[in-house]
């Protein structure tokens, strides 16, 4: 089955944009641990979730590749100003 691109606007493919919003389903438990954590080290909930998720997928090596289309460096997160 093949999979359908994801439906991103073109501007953040091309590092313009510098949030864009988006729902994750996961347990109910890995939420609250999320959020506990997030709330201990008084980060916020979703810039925390975004670091873990880049650092997750810098295993990858695909995803250095991917860096260079979107305006990334490896290590180089995006950021609200």
């Amino acid at each position: 089955m093949a999979r359908s691109k994801p439906n991103v606007p073109a501007d953040a493919l091309a590092g313009e944009s510098k949030l864009i919003k988006a729902s994750l389903a996961m347990p109910a438990g890995l939420l609250w641990r999320l959020s506990t954590i997030a709330s201990k080290l008084d980060r916020d909930r979703s810039e925390f979730a975004a670091e873990l998720i880049d650092q997750g997928l810098s295993r990858y090596a695909l995803d250095k590749a991917l860096r260079k289309f979107s305006g990334e460096e490896p290590g180089q997160e995006e950021t609200a100003a």
